[in-house]
């Protein structure tokens, strides 16, 4: 469980908490010998069935093949990368797999292209079909995101900021 709280009124937690109940895991961090290779088999296992990961921060916090392992298990329903351990030489079949999103790593992009890429994301959104939950195009990840959702009201829990304006 967690500890204390911030100015935000977060709390904190424990990796094993998180690791244990989080829907959706974000690598949001610097890479350094204890961040380095943190995502693989032996904190897989510990993950919830049906976890997201999502890494747009270094390739090597995650090992590769331990991902596309528990891709192909089930274990992780899906995942979206814009880092690789090999920045020049991606892992292919990783990137190729069906439950994978891959994004270029924009860091340093402009204000412009944010908002173009939320206005992208939108129009994606707005090709889903509440009636039998299918995707218009070939965006793998929202494809697992919105598996199983039950309708509109659910759907919109999902928001979607660019630049510094909020998409619903």
């Amino acid at each position: 469980s967690g500890t204390g709280g911030n100015a935000y009124n977060g709390v904190f937690l424990d990796v094993a908490h998180l690791l244990a109940n989080a829907d959706v895991i974000a690598l949001h961090c610097p890479l350094f010998a204890e961040t380095e290779n943190m995502i693989n088999k032996d904190t897989i296992a510990k993950m919830k069935d049906g976890v997201i990961i999502i890494n747009n921060s270094r390739g090597a916090l995650i090992v590769e093949e331990d991902l596309a392992e528990a891709l192909n298990s089930g274990k992780v329903r899906a995942a979206g990368l814009d880092v690789w351990m090999d920045e020049k030489n991606p892992n292919w079949e990783l990137a190729a797999h069906p439950c994978v999103s891959c994004t270029p790593h924009i860091g340093a992009s402009t204000v412009e292209a944010q908002k173009g890429i939320g206005a992208e994301l939108v129009e994606i959104i707005k090709g889903f079909n509440f009636l039998n939950g299918a995707v218009k195009g070939n965006n793998n990840l929202l494809a697992a995101l919105v598996k199983g959702v039950k309708g509109v009201e659910e759907f919109f829990l999902c928001l979607l900021f660019a630049g510094n304006e909020l998409y619903v």
